[in-house]
């Protein structure tokens, strides 16, 4: 499934409902072939083989990555090694994704410079997407949900980028995130900062409600859209409730694949007008209307609380 790297224009905006927005496609169960093909991927042992390879090299990458801070501290040798040392730790991060068949990532456009946009936004599908627009900024800061930080070998990343750490659940956190980012967001001496505003991952059939926080300093932004073409496989993280996986469960399919495919799309630098600038729900509105364009995909005002609501009933036996 295959949605802009062919050439397409940029379509209308359509509105989702809320069982397209929550819905999930690929199951194991839906198809002989998926169930077939993991099953001999996992009796083999390459799914196996392939997860471990992943993993070492995310240890290697992070580990040269707070090799490198270190080595930044020093006055004398910092300013030689700090850079070879992150390029080492960004190979390394490539180096996972080629181990579990992400063995070519196609890209149109080219990432922009902090001076032209400080705040990168991004849809959410999983995990593939924050490596490769981590790895295309050079190790940005990023906004990331306090659950992640228990991830293997996460936290330490999630320090050396200076991440803005935020607990969805409370709302002294959520607007301690959005000052954060907007003292981030006009600091000119601070890195690019990687946001992903659907605050939760998509199941790639539209674009959930776009939260405001990366749009309320009102500051240009780049919008940087991600397409993972499938046929038996959606790999999307939305969770059991959807009838999709976790993230083990995302992880060991996604590694049983014969190969995988991730388009990106660099769109250019998107200044807000005067009418965006005061005013952060239609700023977010407009650029999730643009991205959701150039995805031929629907938007949809469905949010986390959805996901929450909808686990709750599937899982608890609420009506």
């Amino acid at each position: 499934r295959s949605t802009f790297a062919s050439g397409p224009q940029p379509g209308p905006v359509r509105k989702a409902s809320t069982d397209v927005a929550l819905g999930y496609d690929t199951p194991v169960s839906g198809s002989r072939y998926e169930m077939l093909k993991l099953l001999a991927m996992s009796l083999s042992g390459f799914t196996t083989m392939r997860l471990g390879f992943a993993f070492a090299a995310f240890a290697a990458g992070t580990l040269t990555l707070n090799l490198a801070v270190r080595a930044g501290r020093s006055e004398r040798l910092g300013p030689i090694v700090r850079e070879p040392l992150v390029t080492a730790a960004l190979g390394f991060a490539r180096l996972a994704l080629w181990w579990i068949g992400y063995y070519c990532v196609v890209e149109e456009g080219q990432i922009a410079r902090p001076n032209e946009a400080k705040v990168l936004v991004s849809n959410h599908v999983g995990l593939i997407e924050v490596l490769l627009l981590y790895r295309a900024a050079r190790c940005p800061s990023f906004v990331t949900r306090i659950e992640n930080i228990s991830l293997p070998l996460f936290a330490g990343v999630a320090h050396v980028s200076r991440a803005i750490v935020v607990d969805r659940g409370m709302r002294a956190s959520r607007e301690s995130t959005m000052r954060e980012i907007s003292k981030r967001a006009h600091e000119s001496c601070a890195t690019q900062l990687m946001v992903f505003p659907e605050g939760t991952c998509n199941n790639q059939h539209c674009l959930f409600r776009f939260n405001r926080g990366a749009f309320q300093p009102a500051v240009p932004i780049q919008p940087v859209i991600f397409n993972f073409p499938y046929a038996s496989f959606n790999p999307c993280l939305t969770g059991e409730a959807t009838g999709g996986h976790e993230l083990p469960g995302i992880m060991w399919r996604t590694a049983s694949q014969i190969v995988s495919r991730v388009e990106v799309k660099y769109l250019p630098p998107y200044a807000p007008s005067a009418a965006e600038r005061a005013d952060a729900t239609l700023f977010a509105g407009n650029v999730q209307a643009l991205m959701a364009s150039h995805l031929h995909v629907p938007v949809t005002d469905c949010t986390l609380a959805d996901y929450t609501a909808l686990s709750t009933r599937r899982f608890h036996s609420v009506p």
